[in-house]
């Protein structure tokens, strides 16, 4: 028995001599493993363009790379409409705005709202404050063209999910800063940290918001702080929680997730979730209109 251990430990400190030559000599091999696992999340969400519900469109920018939005009109053909801005969830590094082709099309028709899914850049790839600067373009870029969306960017709405709904809030802030206000902000299971409340004691932060959040979500515990702090900036917040959901039920109750095996074991995927996310949907297109008007 003792042999055997002995081979173990032996076996053990031969693969970290091993694993600690190969990282000397390729010090970015643990990089790139990242990088790649990264690439391959993003590219099991990204739909065909002959599968995408959203018309997809590219928006300029000076000396920056374009920006790619998924444009979703409703079915009314009125003028003058809310214009939403979206951004999907993903730790800031996974996920693609396809994932969330599905959603976007059914909150415009419920919000009767034209809605721009903005597939910001990762952090891997564009680390802080890229993304959040796309957001910000794509906002003044479709302010320039109001009319041929037929929307009001005075109206303007945002919502996010995790870490987009965390990206937007502070690309709103951005607006703020140019003296573009947004007439509210929606935030789904929000990523919170200091940085939002930072903002917060800076004058920046933009408002009303309305936040819908799992209680079982990590994040959920800070939510009471990040209230107070609001409070005091004198900013407007509503907080809608569900005891019942899990982390990303919101998003995941679409065939974007539900269609693919590797989330067949996520808790968030069920008839009742979908049902708490449908519920949570109708809610979040009154908070739009209200927020419009």
């Amino acid at each position: 028995m003792g042999s055997i251990i002995l081979w173990v430990v032996i076996g053990l400190l031969a693969a970290l001599v091993i694993a600690w030559i190969y990282l000397r000599l390729h010090p970015h091999a643990f990089d790139n493993a990242m990088k790649k696992s990264f690439e391959q999340s993003r590219t099991l969400m990204k739909k065909n363009a002959s599968d995408r519900i959203g018309k997809q469109i590219e928006i300029s920018r000076e000396g920056k790379e374009n920006v790619r939005v998924s444009v979703y009109e409703p079915k009314t053909a009125d003028r003058k409409r809310i214009p939403v801005f979206i951004a999907h969830g993903g730790q800031f590094v996974d996920g693609d705005a396809d994932q969330i082709d599905t959603l976007c099309s059914r909150l415009s028709d419920l919000a009767d709202a034209v809605l721009f899914n903005i597939n910001y850049s990762p952090m891997d790839t564009h680390p802080f404050p890229y993304p959040q600067e796309e957001i910000a373009d794509a906002v003044l870029w479709c302010g320039m063209h109001a009319e041929r969306f037929g929307i009001d960017i005075h109206k303007t709405v945002m919502t996010g999910f995790s870490a987009g709904a965390y990206l937007l809030t502070e690309a709103a802030a951005m607006l703020k800063e140019k003296d573009f206000q947004v007439k509210g902000v929606i935030q789904c299971d929000p990523v919170i940290d200091d940085a939002l409340v930072n903002l917060c004691i800076a004058g920046m932060h933009p408002g009303p918001v309305s936040i819908y959040i799992s209680e079982k979500d990590q994040m959920y515990a800070r939510v009471a702080t990040y209230r107070e702090y609001m409070e005091k900036a004198g900013i407007a917040s509503t907080v809608h929680p569900y005891a019942d959901a899990w982390p990303g039920f919101i998003e995941r109750n679409n065939p974007e997730f539900m269609e693919k095996q590797q989330f067949a074991k996520d808790r968030a995927i069920s008839e009742e979730q979908a049902e708490l996310a449908e519920a949570c949907l109708i809610h979040i297109s009154g908070d739009i209109r209200s927020f419009a008007q």
